[in-house]
């Protein structure tokens, strides 16, 4: 069946009715599955990515990329955005660079090296997110986020 997917996803790119195709929630052994008969690789692979599930959930980040294939993080924030306050990492480094829980989640996926999509009905929370940039969280800071448990891993379609 993901053979055959990609296959139409591929016409439809040929058709030019699209300039980029890629995948979600693929796990490197589906992405491995699908590269193998691919002609045209994945542009993105959007999988869910935050604190809480440590730097590279199941590898993914790192496959993907060795394939030229970008990890796109989307919940950023979990499913649960206001949880990520309690976070003790998260909460410290806030407090560090006086910036909101938010802002130092978003930060770290930045920080990873990894494009991310948020959404707000809020103008404020659009601003927020805008001010991930022009700081840095530091390597320690950074290590301790990415050693944060926030209950259960990724979506993955394995």
């Amino acid at each position: 069946l993901l053979q055959a997917q990609w296959r139409a996803m591929e016409a439809a790119q040929r058709a030019g009715l699209t300039r980029s195709i890629g995948v979600s929630n693929l796990c490197p052994a589906c992405l491995r599955c699908l590269l193998r008969n691919a002609t045209v690789p994945p542009a993105v692979n959007q999988v869910e990515m935050h604190v809480g599930m440590g730097a590279d959930p199941s590898g993914i980040a790192t496959y993907s990329m060795a394939r030229g294939v970008v990890p796109y993080a989307y919940s950023p924030l979990s499913s649960q955005p206001s949880r990520m306050a309690a976070v003790p990492a998260v909460a410290a480094a806030a407090a560090a660079h006086g910036r909101s829980a938010v802002q130092v989640a978003l930060r770290w996926v930045v920080q990873h090296g990894w494009p991310l999509v948020v959404k707000s009905q809020s103008v404020e929370h659009l601003r927020e997110n805008l001010e991930v940039f022009g700081w840095e969280l530091s390597e320690a800071e950074m290590r301790s986020l990415d050693n944060e448990t926030l209950g259960p891993v990724g979506r993955f379609s394995c």
